[in-house]
């Protein structure tokens, strides 16, 4: 039961957690595109940061196949 629950609370949050993630990546691609600010910002956790947001986009839209 804990667990039926602990799904129910994921999907339920689904909705706004891929919204958050269209949102990061609008930002990061703004980011990226001023390329200035951009090299001044990127580290290691940003790249990974990055990919992860991506990966996880993919997978929502059913890109990942």
């Amino acid at each position: 039961l804990e667990a039926m629950n602990a799904n129910a609370r994921l999907i339920a949050a689904a909705p706004a957690m891929y919204e958050a993630l269209v949102e990061t990546m609008k930002v990061l691609r703004s980011l990226r595109d001023n390329k200035e600010e951009w090299y001044t910002l990127v580290t290691p956790e940003l790249l990974t940061a990055w990919d992860m947001n991506k990966a996880a986009l993919s997978q929502a839209e059913g890109r990942d196949k």
